[in-house]
This record gives structure tokens, C-alpha cells and sequence, in this order.
């Protein structure tokens, strides 16, 4: 049974807002988008695989992000002529004689929604003072009852065993007042319900079609290395057993045309971790002539820059791609195929700096990316002008030196180079490039154009 006092009162308007249990809904989902089998969405539409995770209840009476809508109906009222009672007032002793009326109501929708503040669409809607002994007539108290049941109770003024129309409100405006009320709240709360289904349903599709994009990527990968793998294939030769007293003939290598051929491409050489690490050294020297054009943007757009850069070096670099426990800021992968016949990567990302504790969350960010075959990420630290430069290098590198397990392992194109034990697998060791950028310098400190130069018209 719901608490009788929590329908349209002050203490549902302030603590039980719909917002607050649709955002439980909105978790639900969230967790259940972590452990979609994405293999699944390749035969599948983003929006049928949408309907499914939608439609999970979830220990929910309904589907999770298909609430049902908010309904009632009205009874007759359960007394023709009204029964003898009384308030109290809430200061004091005083006691108002009252007729008392009741309204029967059945309502359906969710247990977690119905009786929920709809914060989003309140206008018009009043609270009610729901104490059942307390409170000056006329007034309205709502309570419910069992599952589906709710009560409207009218109280107005009675003198002596006699209703006094001239010193009362009559109880036909107090009914068709809480059947108004009831009305615009069911309102409220299913606008409110449909812009969130369909603000959580956009948000559930854009994630299983990213999602869906990165398995297809990785599938047509795969696919187009077993065939090129297929291609280096040497034809077996067919030898002939010996006869009796004859040697095995010695085979010979076969001879492939140069029309045959197979052209690898070429390695990228340019690919190797020494080679990112210096193109991104060249990056920050940039950035660093230039800090006004960047002290504005959000890490965001600072990656995007970067891994524009990378691209135009590399042409194997990407934006905000799945992997490990997450998604890296940059991802950039070498065409040169390892013993296994997968291509080295390597992961980065971009933060702005927030002291010893951002970069510690910064660093496990980095880690959680890196998988089996992705040993290497790259942290880039951008330290605006709220503490010195290099106050912040020290104290990154004295938080990075007191990481557990950490060890710093000289340095890759003039930047520190730590390795650490790998989040998922702490008998693995995988390492962290660490790259400052000076952006300290605001716009005051800037070189400033001259006025009155050469050639401007003076004014006479």
C-alpha cells in the first residue's frame, strides 16, 4: 500500500518527483545496454533491438521503458447524504463540526509512477494537506487504499445536524473540483511519460546502431585479413612417392609470375609508438605558440583537433571508438600485422588538468581502454592557467610515481613513458605515455596588435 500521505502533497512535490523514477528506469536500461550481445545486432535493425531492451521489464510490472499511461474512473459516491465528523486545528484545540463525504476512484499505471509529483508539467496543479484529523473545512484529502483504489474525502462545514448552504461551500463544487484535479494530473504525468520514452527510445537506437557500426568495422576487418591471409597461401605440390631403389624427388619453390603477385601494402613505419608521440609533440608545440584558440574548447573538441592531426600522419586514426571497459578519445592503428595477423593499436585520451585525483581517474580511463592487443595508451594533460605548469607536471609525476605498481621506464620522443599493471589483468603489464600541455598563458599575456600602424588614416 502506497503511504496515504504522499498523493499531491508538499512532500511528494519535493521528494517523489516522476523525474526521479523515471531516472531509475533510465539506469535500468543503461545496465542492460552494458551486456547486449553485440555479435547479435549483425543480422538485426537497431530499432527492433531497441523494442527488445525496451520492452525488458526488469522486475517492473510493465516494460521498463514502455510505462503504461496513468488512468481513472470515478464511482458513485459512497454516501448520499454525508456522515457526521470533525477536524482539528492545527494549532490549538479548536474543533470544526464537518459533513464528510467520499469519493471512490480505481486508477491504473505503475505502483513507481502513480502518485509521483510531475515536475515537468505541474501547471495548475495544487498540493493538498492529506492529514486525515487536521486542516479547516472545506477542504479535500486524498488517501489511498488498496492496490488501485484511492479516495478523494470531502469535508465541508456543518452547523448543528443541518447543512448550511450559505456557510459552506456545497459538496457537488468540492466533487467536480477533485475529478478536474485528478484529470489534469493523469495529464501531466503521461506528457511527461511520452517525452521521456521518446527522448530514452532516440537514445537506446543511437547506441545500438554505434554499437552495430563498431561490430560491422571489426567484422569487415577480420574478414578482409583472413582473405588477403588466404592470398599468401603457397599451393601445396603433389610429389609422387619413389619407386623401389629411387631417392624423393626434391621439390621445387613454385615461380609466380610478377602479374600474380600479391602487393602487401607497405607498413607504416611511421605507425610505431615513438612516431605518434612525436607527431603529437609537434601538435602541442602548436597549440602551445597558440593557447588563446584553445583555452575555450571543451576536451571534446580538443580531441577532435588532435585526431585530425593523427589522421592526416597516419590515416588510421579515429574519434571516440569502443573499447575495452569503454570508449578511447583517439584511436590510431598500424597497418603492420602481427604473428597473429591483427594490426598493433594505440588508444589516448585528452584531459584538461583537475589536479592529482582527476589524473588518477584520467590514468584508469586509459587503462580500462587497453585490451590483449592494445598495449600502449597515450594520456594528454592540458593544465590551464588556475595552476602554474610546471607545479602541475611535478605533482603528476609524483602521482604517477606513488600509482601501485608503477615504473617509470625512461622516456619515448622526450615524454615519460610508466609502465603499469593492467586493470583487467594485473599480471599484465601495459604502458602510458604522459604528454603536459602548457596552456597557462591567457589572453592578456599575449602578444598585442599596435595601434595607429603604418598606413591607417589618422583622424584630423
Amino acid at each position: 500500500m502506497v503511504d496515504q500521505y504522499i498523493f499531491c502533497s508538499q512532500h511528494a512535490r519535493e521528494y517523489r518527483t516522476l523525474s526521479l523514477a523515471l531516472d531509475n528506469r533510465t539506469t535500468f536500461v543503461s545496465r542492460r545496454l552494458d551486456y547486449f550481445p553485440a555479435a547479435t545486432l549483425l543480422s538485426r535493425l537497431a530499432d527492433d533491438a531497441a523494442n527488445e531492451v525496451l520492452a525488458d521489464t526488469g522486475g517492473y510490472p510493465d516494460a521498463v521503458g514502455h510505462p503504461v499511461p496513468v488512468t481513472f474512473s470515478v464511482h458513485e459516491i459512497q454516501q448520499y447524504l454525508g456522515i457526521p465528523g470533525e477536524l482539528r486545528s492545527i494549532v490549538g484545540d479548536e474543533r470544526y463540526p464537518c459533513w464528510i463525504w467520499q469519493l471512490p476512484v480505481n486508477y491504473t499505471g505503475a505502483e513507481d509512477i502513480f502518485g509521483c509529483w510531475p515536475d515537468k508539467y505541474d501547471e495548475g496543479l495544487t498540493t493538498f494537506d492529506n492529514g486525515p484529523t487536521f486542516g479547516k473545512p472545506p477542504q479535500t484529502k486524498w488517501q489511498f487504499g488498496d492496490s488501485g483504489r484511492l479516495f478523494a474525502t470531502m469535508y465541508v462545514p456543518r452547523v448543528g445536524d443541518r447543512f448550511s448552504p450559505e456557510a459552506s461551500t456545497h459538496p457537488r463544487v468540492l466533487l467536480e473540483d477533485a475529478v478536474a484535479h485528478l484529470e489534469r494530473y493523469c495529464s501531466a504525468v503521461n506528457r511527461q511519460l511520452a517525452d521521456w520514452e521518446e527522448g530514452l527510445r532516440d537514445e537506446v537506437v543511437a547506441h545500438l546502431t554505434q554499437l552495430k557500426d563498431a561490430v560491422t568495422r571489426g567484422r569487415t576487418s577480420r574478414d578482409s585479413v583472413n582473405e588477403l591471409l588466404q592470398q599468401w597461401r603457397v599451393p601445396e605440390i603433389e610429389v609422387a612417392a619413389p619407386g623401389p631403389g629411387e631417392s624423393r624427388p626434391r621439390a621445387e619453390a613454385p615461380i609466380i609470375s610478377t602479374e600474380d603477385r600479391v602487393v602487401l601494402p607497405a607498413p607504416l613505419a611511421d605507425a610505431s609508438l615513438a612516431d605518434i608521440v612525436k607527431v603529437t609533440n609537434r601538435w602541442v608545440q602548436s597549440v602551445e605558440k597558440y593557447p588563446a584558440a584553445f583555452l575555450k574548447l571543451e576536451e571534446e573538441r580538443i580531441s577532435d583537433l588532435l585526431t585530425a592531426t593523427l589522421n592526416g600522419a597516419f590515416a588510421r586514426a579515429e574519434r571516440e571508438v569502443f573499447v575495452g571497459r569503454g570508449k578511447s578519445d583517439f584511436h590510431v592503428s598500424s597497418n603492420t600485422l602481427g604473428s597473429d595477423g591483427t594490426a598493433d593499436a594505440f588508444v589516448g585520451e585528452v584531459k584538461y588538468w583537475s589536479g592529482h585525483l582527476g589524473l588518477l581517474d584520467a590514468v584508469g580511463q586509459a587503462l580500462d581502454n587497453l585490451v590483449r592487443r592494445t598495449l600502449t595508451a597515450v594520456l594528454v594533460v592540458l593544465v590551464k592557467d588556475r595552476e602554474s605548469y610546471t607545479q602541475a607536471v611535478a605533482t603528476g609525476e609524483d602521482t604517477m610515481a606513488r600509482i601501485e605498481g608503477s615504473k617509470l621506464d625512461g622516456t619515448i620522443a622526450a615524454r615519460s613513458r610508466y609502465f603499469l599493471p593492467s586493470t583487467t589483468d594485473p599480471r599484465r603489464m601495459v604502458s602510458l605515455v604522459v604528454i603536459f600541455v602548457d596552456l597557462c598563458r591567457t589572453d592578456d599575456r599575449l602578444p598585442k596588435p599596435r595601434r595607429g600602424g603604418r598606413g591607417r588614416a589618422r583622424a584630423t
